[in-house]
């Protein structure tokens, strides 16, 4: 008899909001309201929701937040957005606008800008945003450029 001598890896806790545990999850959550995959045995009938979080192998206690019974107590899939769509088109129309009358905005200004229209905001939840979803979302929009960029001072007088 051979053992192994190798300390036995520790299991940690399962991130179900990243690849690939995400998907698993998703599907799982779909699945349950539609009433499609193992949400129904063999009979066509509803699972049990515990039965169904051992068949999907996803812990009853995790799964149950999200397909709880009540809606109000259910959990929102994913992380909660810090500007809503409106704050994101409304920012970029902005920003177009500064930049169309020659007064456009530096990065910095961008993130004051958002703060004051945002308060809830800090300075960098700002500068995320601002470079992660509002200018990527106005140039994909065609609003903006792919950067901000300050206007140049004007040489004539």
């Amino acid at each position: 008899e051979e053992e192994d001598d190798a300390p036995k890896k520790k299991k940690g806790q399962t991130n179900w909001g990243a690849p690939p545990h995400r998907d698993r999850m998703e599907k799982a959550i779909n699945d349950w309201f539609k009433k499609e995959g193992k949400a129904k045995d063999q009979n066509g009938e509803d699972v049990h929701m515990h039965i169904y979080a051992r068949l999907v192998d996803i812990p009853f206690n995790t799964l149950y937040k999200y397909i709880h019974p009540k809606e109000e107590n259910r959990n929102e899939r994913g992380r909660r957005k810090l500007l809503n769509d409106g704050d994101v088109q409304f920012m970029a129309e902005t920003l177009a606008r500064m930049d169309r009358c020659n007064d456009g905005a530096s990065r910095r200004e961008g993130q004051d800008l958002l703060m004051s229209a945002v308060p809830t905001l800090n300075r960098e939840q700002a500068a995320r945003q601002l470079s992660r979803r509002v200018i990527p979302e106005a140039h994909d929009a065609k609003i903006l450029k792919k950067s901000v960029q300050k206007v140049q001072a004007t040489t004539s007088d």
